[in-house]
């Protein structure tokens, strides 16, 4: 089954550019509605029931997440990570829903495989691109030092024995027979670790040095992105 490898390798054509030169000149009250505009229209696809709706949102996310394309990721993570100060957190929810969402195994009957059913591989790829998005929203949120990041440590949705910590701990993992899930959850790990130092010492303490070590040898042997992930990681957790 094909999978988008990173973050950047999938943008669709809808979206593909961000109006940059529109968004730079205007003022501050046009950028913010700019902004909102942006997560508005993110929010009504997702709130739909139709499948190719929640994929155009999912992947407009992953646009208006990614620091390097978009003008706007700065803003749309803090909705990724925070959720709505005014009202339902659609996205917020929706990527943990897809996050805490099992992914088919491909390997689990001699029947899957490439005769994966439609609703197992669209799952399968809204989980990865919930992986992707949330990576791509600690990444810009770093990328501004947005106090968003310092609360993490206290919030229960993400330290917690069922938190998002663990399980991309889980996903990790799991490297050996879903590379692409651990790359993006790797990603998602190496962000949290460049939070606090608090961070990194629950990182240690949840034995995070041991799984990317054994996902660092899934990485070198089929997967570079994954390996780049895990060397990084490991000079993170080792100061070096």
């Amino acid at each position: 089954m094909k999978r988008r490898a990173s973050s950047l390798s999938y943008i669709p054509s809808s979206i593909s550019c961000c109006r940059r030169n529109e968004i730079e000149g205007s003022s501050s009250s046009d950028s913010d509605e700019v902004h909102i505009s942006s997560v508005d229209h993110v929010e009504e696809l997702l709130q739909k029931d139709r499948m190719d709706a929640l994929l155009l949102g999912m992947d407009s996310l992953l646009l208006l997440t990614d620091a390097e394309r978009s003008q706007v990721s700065s803003f749309a993570a803090e909705t990724v990570l925070k959720g709505s100060v005014s009202g339902p957190s659609v996205i917020k929810d929706c990527i943990h829903s897809f996050i805490y969402a099992s992914p088919s195994n491909d390997e689990s009957s001699p029947h899957q495989g490439k005769r994966l059913d439609f609703a197992s591989r669209q799952q399968d790829i809204m989980h990865n691109t919930a992986l992707a998005v949330l990576g791509n929203s600690l990444q810009s949120a770093l990328e501004v030092h947005s106090p968003t990041l310092s609360s993490l440590m206290q919030n229960e949705e993400w330290i917690g024995d069922s938190g998002i910590v663990n399980v991309l701990l889980s996903e990790l993992s799991r490297a050996n027979d879903r590379s692409h899930d651990a790359y993006q959850a790797t990603r998602c790990l190496n962000a949290l670790l460049e939070t606090s130092p608090e961070m990194k010492k629950e990182l240690a303490h949840r034995d995070l040095q041991t799984v990317v070590k054994a996902s660092q040898l899934v990485g070198r042997s089929r997967h570079s992105l994954l390996a780049r992930e895990c060397d990084k990681a490991l000079l993170l957790m080792t100061g070096r």
